[in-house]
């Protein structure tokens, strides 16, 4: 059967492409997700989106891992979109970090390029930190002071339990891990104050 080209309608098969993210989203402080959309996304048979403030808040457990949004059929993170709206791409290896630690501030000023290492030197501590003090370990004998150097080698100093007590070994520990962070980072090693609080 042939159908009568003015009875198809030529925008159901078209599936209109965005050459930037400009064309979308608009970066907007006032509010919360720091991202707000601007115009819909045809997905080949209507258009969709709601425009205004996007995104939710993902979780893992009770963990927030930040403002999250879908688009063009995949997951992204409002704050991606956002540095890439205000500094262009994000470099292959390269992680947008929030500065403060708080992954629902999405403001431009709080936000920054790094790389993997640079970004573990903003973190906080983990959850299953045995001695309460990052880089600071429990082991069957003491304490060890943990840090990896200039070259990303992991380092290591041990203080015996037995030969100065549990309290002194686990005190000297933290105190030698400090000077090694001091050291690193008057090297340029970039920990910041907020890593393993």
């Amino acid at each position: 059967i042939n159908t009568l080209p003015y009875l198809v309608n030529s925008r159901v098969f078209t599936k209109l492409e965005f050459d930037d993210l400009k064309e979308v989203f608009k970066v907007d402080g006032s509010c919360p997700q720091g991202l707000v959309r601007i115009k819909g996304v045809w997905n080949g048979r209507y258009e969709k989106g709601v425009l205004g403030p996007v995104g939710y808040v993902q979780k893992r457990g009770e963990e927030i891992k930040g403002w999250v949004l879908t688009h063009r059929g995949k997951c992204t993170s409002a704050h991606r979109i956002i540095w890439q709206l205000t500094h262009g791409g994000i470099p292959s290896g390269m992680i947008v970090d929030h500065i403060d630690g708080n992954p629902l501030n999405n403001k431009i000023g709080n936000l920054r390029l790094v790389d993997a290492k640079r970004n573990s030197r903003n973190k906080k501590q983990y959850k299953n930190n045995s001695s309460g003090v990052t880089g600071v370990t429990k082991i069957s004998n003491g304490f060890a002071a943990c840090w990896r150097d200039t070259d990303d080698v992991e380092r290591r100093r041990n203080f015996n339990s037995d030969e100065l007590g549990n309290e002194e070994a686990f005190r000297l520990a933290c105190e030698y891990r400090a000077q090694k962070i001091r050291e690193l980072n008057e090297q340029g090693a970039g920990y910041t104050e907020r890593h393993g609080t």
